[in-house]
This record gives C-alpha cells, structure tokens and sequence, in this order.
C-alpha cells in the first residue's frame, strides 16, 4: 500500500506545501473544493462506495430509509453501500442520547434493554433483510467512560462495519478536551472499528479550532490499527493535510455521505474534488487504478487485497 502511494507524493507534497504558505487563504481553497466538480471521474470506469448512510431509525433522520438509500444508491451508480446507524439511538431515549448521557451512565442502556427504547432488535432484523455483497450491515458507535463501544454484548460481532465516532467525551474530560478526543478514538480502534467517522468535526462542533498538530498522531494511529480515516462532507470541514498525513501512512480513505436525507447519498462530487486537490489526476484511467488502491471498501474488500 505505502508502494502505491510513494509515486505521487511528490505531487502531494507540492500542493500541500501551496496550501500551508497561503494559510489565510487555506478555509476558502477547502471551500472551493466542496463546490468544484471535475468530469475526471465521470468518464472513468470506477464506482465508489458509500460506507456512512442512515435509516429511519436515526432520532435525526430527515426521509433516509433502507429501501430509499438502496435505490438513490443504484441512480449515483454506487458500487456499495453501508447503513450505519448511531448505535447509542438504538438503546436510549433521544433525551438520553442528544445529552451523551449513556457515556457515562453505562447502566442506562441497560436498563432499557427490555423496554420499547431497545429498538437495536428491530433495527437489526430490517437491514438484515437487505444485506448482501453490495449492501453492507453496520453501526456508527461511540465509546463510553470505559473505553467499551456501546453495543450490547450480543450485538458486538453482527456487524459487517463498524464506523467510530466521537460525539461526546466522558465527564472525567472537559469539553473540546484533546487528550480526551486522542483516548477516545484510540478505544474506539482498540474495540475494533472499521473506520473513524469525520474526524476532528467533534472541535469543529465544539466551536473550537481544530488542533492540526494532532494530525499526525491520529494517522499513526490509524495506521497502528489498520483502520480507515473518514471523508465526510455532513456539517463537517475537511482539512487536506489531515488526509495527506494518512496516506504518508498507508490508511485507506473512506467515503462516507452521512446521509440523513436522501439526496446525500452518494452525492460525492465534493468528494472527488477534493481528493483531485490532494492527488491530481492527468487521466480517468489513473484515477480510478489511484482509488482501487487508496479507498476503503469493507472488510471482505480489504481481506482479499
């Protein structure tokens, strides 16, 4: 993996190296890569995969559903997608869950366990149905003051991805905390996630500058665990030389929509720009070898690489 990448560092080094001496200039060249589009990947042969898509079973959920997400999935010509639903809106109250309270309070999921709140059974027994090679099965889910993902015992090993996510920091940390974002993403790979969802969108949400000297670390330790870092355009800001920093280190890259609405799903020509911005393409051809390599596609994608 670190072979493929090596042939284009060159060109990724020049472009970053553009980026950071024109740092006042870095927040609108990230925004004009969400709204450039290219026809480089229009007219190349491959078929990304969304890895991040929401149900109705999400409290936030605006018109996404299993059936809606396959069929807007199959118009943007997707060769894969993922329904990964907030673990935690699956065991608690939305109260419970807005206020991050079962971080802390792990005996809350507990207590609902036999209650109408316990909707992971249902939420589990309707994917299901649609599962498949195309049609992945999963869960975004956070950790709780004990570093333990927050899933039921019998729901830790069904899944077919699992996306980590830092909404929330156990009370021990303060808000906007940066040892207690390091620690949390470290739990969340060390319990086994898949992919780390939107990455430093938890400062962002905080109203906080994001701390890029933790770029590096959180790559390595990507890296460390085998695990993919997320592209996600949902309420987020992505910073190119995070995403660099991976692939200096071999982590896959993968897209994730986080759609809770239909039209986001596979809608990802910001995405595609954005990686052209990283690593330029000269033809379709390239391009789509470049992603074979580089995007992540799910466990049973990655194991027979």
């Amino acid at each position: 993996m670190k072979a493929v990448i090596a042939g284009f560092m060159a060109n990724m080094r020049r472009r970053t190296h553009n980026i950071r001496t024109r740092n006042t200039r870095t927040h609108n060249i990230i925004r004009t890569c969400n709204i450039r589009t290219h026809n480089i990947m229009k007219e190349s042969s491959y078929k990304a995969a969304d890895l991040h898509t929401h149900t109705n079973f999400a409290y936030c959920s605006e018109n996404v559903t299993p059936e809606g997400n396959i069929k807007r999935a199959a118009e943007k010509g997707l060769s894969m997608i993922a329904f990964t639903e907030h673990a935690g809106q699956l065991y608690v109250s939305s109260k419970d869950y807005w206020a991050g309270k079962f971080i802390d309070d792990t005996g809350i999921m507990a207590m609902n366990r036999e209650t109408p709140l316990n909707r992971m059974p249902d939420y589990r027994r309707t994917v299901e149905k649609f599962r498949s090679p195309q049609v992945l099965v999963g869960v975004e889910a956070e950790v709780d003051c004990n570093g333990r993902l927050t899933l039921f015992e019998e729901d830790m090993d069904c899944w077919d991805i699992v996306v980590g996510a830092v909404h929330f920091l156990p009370a021990v940390y303060e808000p906007g905390s940066e040892a207690g974002f390091m620690w949390a993403n470290e739990m969340l790979l060390r319990a086994g996630a898949d992919v780390l969802a939107h990455p430093f969108r938890y400062f962002q949400k905080k109203k906080k500058e994001v701390p890029k000297h933790l770029f590096r670390p959180l790559a390595e330790m990507l890296a460390q665990y085998g695990a993919a870092a997320e592209l996600n355009f949902h309420k987020n800001e992505n910073d190119p030389l995070f995403y660099e920093e991976c692939l200096k280190k071999g982590v896959r890259i993968s897209f994730g929509s986080d759609a809770h609405n239909l039209d986001e799903v596979g809608a990802f020509e910001k995405y595609y720009s954005f990686m052209e911005m990283i690593i330029p393409f000269e033809q379709p051809e390239q391009a789509g070898k470049i992603y074979e390599k580089i995007l992540y596609r799910g466990r049973r994608v990655a194991q027979a690489q």
